[in-house]
């Protein structure tokens, strides 16, 4: 599981590489569908990861699953103190520790909150980050969620 996750991963990163080094005009076909589509193999791993630990969860599917959310912190972290606007300091520093909490060098996590309401979401500026972390909030699979 882990090796398909990192694949859809690479596959994700090198097609929005694709999209963003694209010399054509800009389009919504081309700015927003396109990075959508990019999730495709990535979103077909986390839908049957959720329904199978969702449906049958063992000791090893949870093991399984604490490895998917470390690489998914990683892979989604924010790196980009800027991205965090609209955050007060203490929160900014807060995510901070809890990137370096979670053996993280560099860049800030966002922990979410269950059930679904996430406090940042009233306060980001940045939309795509507002996403990102509603989606993390509402699929079990990527939010490290027991069944």
């Amino acid at each position: 599981m882990e090796r398909v996750l990192s694949n859809g991963m690479a596959e994700q990163l090198a097609e929005v590489d694709a999209i963003a080094e694209s010399p054509e005009e800009p389009t919504l076909d081309n700015t927003i569908l396109a990075p959508e589509r990019s999730e495709k193999l990535l979103d077909r791993v986390d839908k049957v990861f959720s329904n199978l630990v969702g449906s049958h969860s063992t000791d090893r599917l949870q093991e399984i699953q604490a490895i998917i959310v470390r690489l998914l912190e990683r892979y989604r972290g924010v790196e980009d103190q800027g991205q965090l606007a609209g955050l007060d300091q203490e929160a900014v520093a807060s995510a901070q520790v809890a990137a370096r909490s979670r053996g993280h060098d560099s860049g800030y996590l966002l922990p979410l909150i269950l059930p679904t309401a996430q406090p940042a979401l009233t306060l980001l500026r940045d939309r795509a980050l507002r996403e990102r972390i509603f989606r993390a909030a509402t699929s079990p699979g990527r939010s490290g969620r027991r069944s």
